[in-house]
C-alpha cells in the first residue's frame, strides 16, 4: 500500500507540472519557442538582398509594347528647414502594334542613390488587358533621390493563332542635370513639343503640369525626359520625368505637381534624350522662368 501511494504520486506529479510553472520559467519558454519559429520563418523565405541590381538591358523601341513611366518630384521644407523630395510613380502601358498583347502583368522597382533597390510594385494578379492609362505604383516616397528604374512585363499575344507568353525586361539611367548645363544655349523643340504650365494655386504654392508632344506622328522613337526646379540660390531639385515613352500621341497627364514658393524657384529646367532606331539620341534642352509659365 505504501508503494502504491508513492507511485500515485508521482503520476500526480507529472500530470501536475504545468500548474507550477513559475513566471520565469513561462517566460523562457515563450522565448525559446519564439526563436525556434523565427529560425524557420528565416530559413523558408530567405531575405531580399537590397544591394544586388537588378541586371535589365536599355529600354528601346518596342514592336509590341510600350510599358513607360512617370515621375513625380515634390521638394518640400520639413520642420528643421532641411528640404526632402517626396516621390510619385505612374506606370503606364499601352499597345504598339495592332495585335494587342493581353493578360498584361508587370513590376516597377528602383535603384536609389544610396545604392539601395527599392521594390514599388508588382501586379500579383493577370487579367489586364491595354491599353492601360495607368496605375499607380508609389506615391509620397520619400527618397535621397534614384539613378535607374526598372520595368518587368509579361505579357501574353496571339502567333500563328498560338497564345505566346512574352517576357520584356528595360532598364533606364536617370537624367541628370550638371551645373555647366544651366547656362546651355541649345534649348530647342525641334523634335519634341515640350511645355509646362504654371498655376497659382494659393499663398503657399504652385501647381505644375507638363505636356510632351512627339512632332514626327510616324517616327519610331524611345524618348526619355528629366525637369528639375532650380531656385534663385542656385539649388537643383527633381520636379517631373518621363522614362521609355515610345507612343507618338500627346502625354499631358492631369495629376498636379506642386511647387512650394518657400523654395523661391526661379526657373524650371528640363532634359529630353530622343533615340532613334539607328541608336542616334539627340538632346534637347528646356528653360522658363517660372513667372513666364504663369495662366493669366
Amino acid at each position: 500500500m505504501k508503494h502504491m501511494k508513492t507511485k500515485n504520486k508521482g503520476i500526480n506529479s507529472f500530470f501536475g507540472f504545468p500548474d507550477r510553472i513559475n513566471l520565469l520559467t513561462g517566460f523562457l519558454i515563450i522565448v525559446v519557442y519564439s526563436l525556434i519559429i523565427a529560425l524557420i520563418t528565416n530559413l523558408a523565405l530567405p531575405k531580399i538582398d537590397y544591394h544586388v541590381r537588378l541586371d535589365y538591358p536599355a529600354g528601346e523601341y518596342n514592336e509590341d509594347i510600350n510599358p513607360y513611366l512617370f515621375v513625380r518630384g515634390t521638394p518640400e521644407k520639413t520642420e528643421d528647414n532641411e528640404i526632402e523630395v517626396n516621390y510619385s510613380l505612374y506606370a503606364y502601358i499601352r499597345p504598339v502594334s495592332a495585335n494587342k498583347p493581353t493578360n498584361v502583368r508587370y513590376s516597377c522597382s528602383a535603384l536609389d542613390r544610396d545604392g539601395i533597390m527599392r521594390y514599388f510594385f508588382e501586379a500579383s494578379k493577370s487579367g489586364y488587358s491595354i491599353p492601360l492609362t495607368h496605375h499607380t505604383t508609389v506615391t509620397n516616397f520619400k527618397s535621397v533621390g534614384f539613378s535607374k528604374y526598372f520595368i518587368k512585363v509579361i505579357y501574353n499575344q496571339i502567333l500563328d493563332e498560338d497564345n505566346v507568353s512574352k517576357v520584356l525586361r528595360i532598364s533606364e539611367e536617370v537624367l541628370t542635370l550638371g551645373k555647366k548645363e544651366l547656362n546651355d544655349e541649345a534649348f530647342n523643340n525641334s523634335e519634341v513639343d515640350l511645355s509646362f504650365k504654371i498655376k497659382d494655386i494659393n499663398e503657399d504654392k504652385y501647381e505644375g503640369f507638363i505636356t510632351v508632344d512627339p512632332l514626327d506622328k510616324e517616327a519610331k522613337y524611345h524618348i526619355n525626359l528629366q525637369s528639375w526646379l532650380v531656385t534663385k540660390d542656385g539649388k537643383i531639385y527633381p520636379f517631373l520625368g518621363l522614362y521609355n515613352y515610345s507612343h507618338q500621341a500627346k502625354f499631358n497627364p492631369s495629376y498636379q505637381s506642386t511647387i512650394y514658393k518657400n523654395l523661391n524657384v526661379d526657373y524650371i529646367y528640363a532634359k529630353l534624350e530622343c533615340r532613334d532606331l539607328d541608336g542616334n539620341i539627340s538632346r534637347i534642352y528646356y528653360k522658363e522662368a517660372i513667372g513666364n509659365l504663369l495662366e493669366n
